[in-house]
């Protein structure tokens, strides 16, 4: 996980085996995390012993590691406190992950639903935990966390939580614009589902295929559905019902950008009565 977090290749075997070899025991109970990893890697950069390949190895293994704490070093923050301290009970936290690559976002998801659920677990038991009450989980593009086709860093927890999640206060909520994309043994365990407009002939035969409740006639209504609306079907209706959620108007992050409008407003921009012509450059 350390290699994937630090943007080490995943074919960059000489790196990785080395990073392994240095991390050691010291290293992880150090309370100078990264001096000491550097200090070990450094150890191998400057000896002389060891052959060319080794030492220009460590000497890379160093710059990386320097980008890493540069760029993300909040994220590598060894004095940072738990995870779970940094969310506030009984309102919405948002997990921002747009910066991270695909393999770090799926670490970092992990490690936080471990320790929510094990923090609710305790809770159950009456031990000590941060949690008092339920938690609800709202993963948005569901499919690069939990696959159809192979298992990622995350895979297990999610399906844990889909799984058994309810009986310790542990809800989920799965967003994805593929839903033939998601793992359908996960998919499986949701008792509720909002299905808004979906196209492609996959996706609504997979929604119908983990839904009783959408019968092939209701299922093909769902490419001629506007926007907002939605059909709802599971637990929390009798029978599946079209309804219409309310358009969000101060919602801009994930909002589709209206590229013509943007290029109308930068072209008026000190530009006035200008020809097609003018405008092509040929």
């Amino acid at each position: 996980e350390l290699a994937d977090m630090l943007d080490i290749r995943s074919d960059a075997t000489k790196q990785r085996d080395l990073l392994r070899r240095v991390y050691s025991k010291d290293v992880a109970k150090s309370p100078d995390f990264w001096g000491t990893l550097k200090g070990n890697l450094k150890s191998y950069a400057n000896d002389e012993d060891e052959d060319f390949q080794t030492r220009a190895t460590a000497s890379r293994l160093l710059e990386i590691i320097d980008r890493g704490l540069a760029i993300k070093g909040k994220i590598f923050d060894t004095e940072a406190e738990s995870p779970l301290n940094l969310i506030e009970p009984n309102k919405i936290n948002v997990l921002d992950l747009s910066e991270l690559t695909e393999t770090q976002a799926q670490i970092i998801v992990a490690h936080y639903l471990t320790e929510i659920l094990n923090d609710r677990k305790n809770a159950i038991f009456k031990k000590n935990s941060r949690f008092k009450s339920p938690v609800v989980i709202a993963v948005e593009e569901a499919h690069t966390f939990i696959p159809q086709d192979r298992s990622s860093r995350c895979s297990d927890v999610l399906a844990r939580i889909a799984r058994e999640g309810r009986k310790f206060g542990v809800s989920l909520i799965l967003v994805s614009q593929r839903p033939c994309k998601l793992n359908a043994d996960v998919v499986s365990q949701m008792g509720s589902f909002a299905i808004s407009g979906i196209t492609h002939p996959r996706d609504q035969s997979f929604v119908m295929e983990v839904t009783d409740e959408v019968s092939t006639e209701l299922g093909a209504t769902l490419p001629s559905l506007n926007t907002g609306e939605m059909i709802l079907a599971g637990q929390w209706v009798t029978v599946p019902a079209l309804v219409k959620v309310y358009h969000v108007e101060e919602k801009h992050m994930g909002r589709d950008l209206d590229a013509v409008e943007l290029w109308a407003e930068e072209a008026s921009v000190g530009r006035k009565n200008i020809s097609t012509e003018e405008l092509i450059r040929l």
